[in-house]
């Protein structure tokens, strides 16, 4: 099974990739982009940062070449083992997807992330722009670290 690996990028790669990113589905800024790595190549960047109630929210972008091989399934995945391991005292993570971004959304369901129509009136209420909401619980919320693994 491939392996994704989380690598902090200098401020050259992440102004580059900036430019890159031409999607109207992905907003992150380079502050939080943090690159994907499988098998020695940087197949896409993601970002985790606080949210509301508790939780963390992602964002992820495949680059173009690697699309269409299984690497966006793969790679959230990994991130909620990732940085539900590193942030035990978190809930749960949210993904916002823009309605119109049919993949993301075949990711969620295939995933079993639940949708929560909840924080789009909040969203909405704010101003914001509209999107679909999923969430996944934290698999290591409240679990704590005996001898360097989490119980």
């Amino acid at each position: 099974m491939k392996e994704v690996t989380f690598i902090e990028l200098n401020e050259e790669q992440k102004e580059k990739i900036s430019h890159m990113i031409k999607s109207p589905y992905v907003n992150f800024s380079k502050n939080n982009m943090i690159g994907m790595q499988i098998e020695n190549n940087l197949v896409g960047v993601c970002s985790v940062v606080p949210f509301i109630d508790n939780s963390l929210s992602i964002s992820l972008y495949i680059f173009e070449p690697y699309r269409g091989r299984g690497y966006a399934p793969l790679c959230t995945e990994s991130i909620v083992l990732e940085f539900g391991q590193k942030y035990p005292e978190k809930t749960k993570f949210i993904y916002n997807i823009n309605p119109q971004n049919v993949a993301s959304k075949r990711v969620m369901e295939k995933l079993k992330w639940r949708y929560n129509p909840s924080y789009e009136e909040m969203l909405e209420e704010e101003g914001s722009e509209y999107f679909l909401i999923f969430e996944k619980e934290n698999p290591f919320y409240g679990k704590k670290e005996i001898g360097g693994r989490r119980k």
